[in-house]
């Protein structure tokens, strides 16, 4: 799931996604581990919380005003 994030977000050029992918990538490596570490894992998780909801309220406002324009 976590690679299919990463996909998603290969292409998205807006301010954030390349910190959000270098969050999913240390996530991931996390998951991999035979013990993960829950701390560094939760702490990368609530990351990825904010992170999404900032970049969303950006993506948002980007649709708003191409659909305004267009």
């Amino acid at each position: 799931m976590v690679e299919d994030w990463e996909a998603a977000l290969a292409d998205v050029d807006v301010s954030g996604a390349k910190g959000i992918l270098r969050d999913l990538a240390s996530l991931r490596k996390q998951l991999e581990k035979d013990t993960p570490d829950a701390d560094r894992v939760h702490a990368l998780l609530h990351h990825l919380g904010a992170a999404t909801s900032k970049i969303a309220d950006k993506a948002d406002k980007s649709q708003e005003k191409l659909k305004a324009h267009g």
